[in-house]
Formats: structure tokens, sequence, C-alpha cells
């Protein structure tokens, strides 16, 4: 069996849904009998997860000059192995590669985002799609988003999943809980989000002793809306978390009144699945991901204006049974979404068992 190896720059990122992703997955594949390795550039800021993963550093370089200068340029010196780049970009300057591409926020909704990064995304992920001999993505719903405007790769995207990452609690995240019930949003300054429309939602409920907690670190790559995280000017009802750790957000899972995530647009959508996990119930908007992954273990909304919020708020507060129905329905699709399955499909495709069955890696 030929050797894989990982593009592991995420280990120089900040942790979003994209990373843990990466991160689950590669400790899914130390587990496979995959011979892997994962290289990564000289600026990682994840030790601990680096040093779990033995990942090399290599280079000189950082980012984007780092994935499109130094790891091509170091692969080619090791034989061409097979590159899995799992967070949505890869070096275009290398053909032996597989594509993990969550979503096609940027090319859908350039207006989310930075003029530079828009430009860069659509110069760099036609490319690279040309380029991989595999790509997978996470939800039917963002397979058919990528065939949509590539027609021709059909044969080439397979749908691998997402997985629910394990966040431990424990007795130091519990005793900072708020001592009011609180609504989650996990928001950040991404525009798709809608965060601001559910912190005017709040100004709409007649709930008293209701907090919100925002969650979520502010990302250059997004154009942000001008009143997220502006804490002084909000209410005293919401309160802004940005560096939360997994041990916390597992704790204000388990304790919240309901997770609000009434976003626009999604590959997959990941904090619902968590909630879930934790008997937290979710408020979401009616969009296609959403309805694909969590139907009938959510509460749908039409859209994300603040009246439709916040009497989703209101009803997953007051409505007898209709919270435990949701955490009932939930175990479902706890159960149905695990990395060690996503693992497993990748693997299947990327070195398939079947006698007779050609590798498209090996070409």
């Amino acid at each position: 069996m030929r050797e894989l190896v990982v593009n592991a720059r995420f280990l120089s990122q900040p942790i979003t849904g994209v990373q843990r992703f990466a991160i689950e997955v590669s400790r899914e594949l130390l587990k496979s009998e995959i011979p892997v390795r994962f290289l990564c550039p000289k600026n990682s800021i994840h030790h601990e997860i680096a040093e779990e993963f033995k990942a090399e550093k290599c280079g000189t370089l950082s980012g984007t000059a780092w994935e499109q200068i130094d790891l091509p340029r170091m692969l080619k010196k090791q034989k061409k192995p097979l590159l899995l780049n799992l967070a949505n970009t890869g070096p275009l300057a290398y053909r032996n590669q597989a594509l993990v591409l969550h979503d096609l926020a940027f090319l859908v909704h350039p207006e989310w985002f930075s003029k530079k990064f828009v430009f860069w995304y659509r110069f760099l992920i036609p490319n690279l799609l040309q380029k991989a001999k595999i790509i997978f993505t996470v939800s039917e719903f963002s397979k058919n988003e990528i065939t949509r405007f590539w027609p021709g790769i059909e044969g080439r995207v397979f749908v691998a999943g997402n997985g629910l990452p394990g966040l431990n609690t424990g007795d130091e995240a519990a005793t900072n809980l708020p001592e009011n019930p609180y609504i989650l949003c996990v928001s950040g300054n991404n525009r798709r989000k809608n965060g601001e429309s559910v912190m005017e939602a709040m100004n709409l409920l007649n709930e008293p002793g209701l907090r919100l907690l925002m969650l979520g670190r502010r990302n250059e790559n997004f154009r942000t809306p001008s009143r997220i995280g502006n804490a002084p000017s909000m209410s005293p009802k919401i309160e802004f978390l940005e560096d939360v750790s997994d041990t916390q957000l597992a704790s204000l899972y388990q304790h919240a009144e309901a997770l609000v995530y009434p976003s626009s647009y999604e590959g997959f959508g990941l904090p619902p699945l968590e909630a879930l996990s934790y008997n937290c119930p979710s408020i979401l908007t009616d969009i296609p991901v959403f309805k694909e992954i969590y139907e009938g273990a959510a509460l749908f909304i039409p859209d994300a204006k603040p009246e439709h919020i916040a009497k989703g708020i209101e009803q997953i507060r007051h409505e007898s049974g209709l919270k435990e129905t949701i955490i009932s329905r939930g175990k479902d699709v706890v159960e149905r979404h695990s990395f060690k399955k996503v693992c497993e499909r990748m693997i299947q495709r990327l070195f398939p068992k079947e006698q007779g069955k050609k590798n498209p890696a090996e070409k």
C-alpha cells in the first residue's frame, strides 16, 4: 500500500469547523492501517496536536507561500507520494493529490468575504479541482454545488460526510457558566451566520433573565458586519466570547436552552451536530443542507429575519414537548455521523481493495 502524506497547514491556523474536520480525520487516519505522514510549516501554532501527529516541519515559508512553494518542493524530493488536502486548499504545482472542498460560499456569496480572499479562491479552487485526482466533500448538497459549477468532474467527486469531534466537559468549565438561562449563537464576524439578526431578535423577546452568548473569533477573510464584536453598544442581554476552549464549549452546549444557528449557506453546519450530542436543541434556517442533515431533529424557521428567530426561541422554550422531541430524534443524527466513518469512506476511495478496480489516485 502506498504512503499517504497529509497537508497539515491547518496546524498553523486558528481552529474553525474546517480545521477541526482536518484534525479529527487525521486522528482517524493514524488509527488505520494506512502509512501516513504529516507535513506542516514551521509556524504551526497547535504544538500538542503536531506532536500527536509527529508532524514534520519543513520549508522556510508560511501560509499560502508554504503551501504553494515549500510543500510541493518537499513532495517532489520524496518520490511524489499521494497528498491529501483536508482544508479546502492545496498546491497547484503538484498533481498526485486529493482534495476536501467543504463548500462554495466564496463563489455563491462573494459579498461575505474580503476581495483578496475571493480573488485568490476564484483562481485557486477551479485549478485545484482540475488537478485533484479525487475530490471529497461533506454533504450531498456540497457535491451538487461543485458539480453544478464544474460538471466535467462529476466522476471524481465523492461525499465523505462529516463527524462529531470529542468535546470533553470538565468541572472547571462548569463553574464558569452564566447564572441566567442562555441561548448560544456561533457566529464570529462571518456574515452568513447572521449574528446581527440573532442580536436583534433578543431585543424583540419578552423573556426576563434570558441571555445570548455570541461565540466565535474574528477572521480577516470575512467582511465584518459593523456591529458584531462592538460589545459596548450592545444590550446587556448579550455577551461575546471569542476564545472558548473545547471543554468550555462542551459545557456551554450542555447547559444552553438552545443553539440558534440561522445560517444562509453551509456545506454541512457542524455546530448543530455538536449541540445535539449534548442534548441541546437547535433553531435552524430552512436551507437545503440543514434539511439534508437535520430533518426532524431541529426547529426550522423560514429565514434569518429577527422576528422569525425570536419566535423560534419562544417556541423552543415554551412549546410543550418540542425540546424533548428534537433531542430524541437527534440521537439518530449523531449516530450517523462519525469521523471514523468519514475516514473509512476516504480510504475506500484513495486505496480501493477490490480486485480490478482502478485507483484514480494512482493514474
